[in-house]
């Protein structure tokens, strides 16, 4: 699984914008998503993944949600 495809999950799962730092947070606890290295995913990395994916994600300041086809 991607990044981007486990935010979607986390996104599913809450129904609700959360902010990158909850995303972060709820990927490092699940281990969802697991970078190859194994260290921590940071809310920096979440930002830049939705940003790189505006086709899938909406962003207001630090929150993210899911963009409605």
């Amino acid at each position: 699984m991607t990044l981007h495809e486990a935010m979607i999950e986390i996104l599913k799962e809450k129904k609700s914008p959360m902010t990158t730092k909850e995303i972060a947070e709820q990927l490092n606890q699940n281990k969802l998503y697991e970078k190859k290295d194994k260290s921590p995913i940071k809310a920096s990395q979440i930002q830049i993944r939705a940003y790189n994916y505006k086709h899938l994600f909406v962003m207001e300041g630090n929150n993210i949600s899911l963009k409605s086809n």
